[in-house]
């Protein structure tokens, strides 16, 4: 599939983002920041033309984490492998969950299709990551979603997150 090509520095920046990121390196504390300062945005009475952009930017994050993380973690072939100190450690991981679980459950429950599919797909990431640290969380938020009677667009993208979960959920059964 192709992407809109003003999409693509979203695309690329998240890339750079995660290839900075090593334990105990700025980097991570330059994303906090940065997240803590487009957090705002995510939120769904707060929709624009940026609104494409930034979900792109959030799942393209996610993604590229946990890509990285699965190379460093099972190296195949003539991969160019990551130094050993450079990295990411199970606390980065946590970490790096922990930092983007607010903006994409924030995200789910925006107005934007951009927005919530990107959500959505973030969340099947992010399970993947760190289940013990992102289902809670996320149930949490899908539990608030359904009970709600005057945020409606709120309980499709609840649906979609169990649908996510519900491998994780099943199969663990721990939450």
């Amino acid at each position: 599939a192709r992407t809109d090509p003003q999409l693509g520095i979203f695309i690329q920046f998240a890339d750079w983002v995660v290839s900075m990121l090593t334990p105990n390196g700025p980097a991570f504390l330059h994303l906090k920041v940065l997240l803590r300062s487009v957090a705002p945005y995510f939120h769904p009475s707060n929709n624009g033309e940026w609104s494409t952009g930034l979900a792109q930017f959030l799942v393209s994050l996610c993604d590229y984490f946990s890509i990285r993380v699965g190379m460093e973690r099972h190296p195949k072939g003539n991969r160019v492998s990551t130094p050993p100190e450079a990295m990411l450690r199970d606390c980065d991981i946590e970490d790096f969950v922990e930092l983007v679980t607010p903006l994409v459950l924030q995200a789910q429950q925006g107005k934007t299709m951009a927005l919530t599919t990107a959500a959505t797909l973030a969340v099947k990431i992010l399970a993947k990551l760190h289940p013990a640290k992102f289902i809670p969380a996320a149930l949490e938020s899908v539990e608030s979603a359904l009970v709600t009677l005057t945020e409606t667009h709120r309980t499709i993208a609840a649906l979609r997150t169990l649908a996510y979960l519900s491998r994780y959920l099943f199969v663990n059964g721990t939450h």
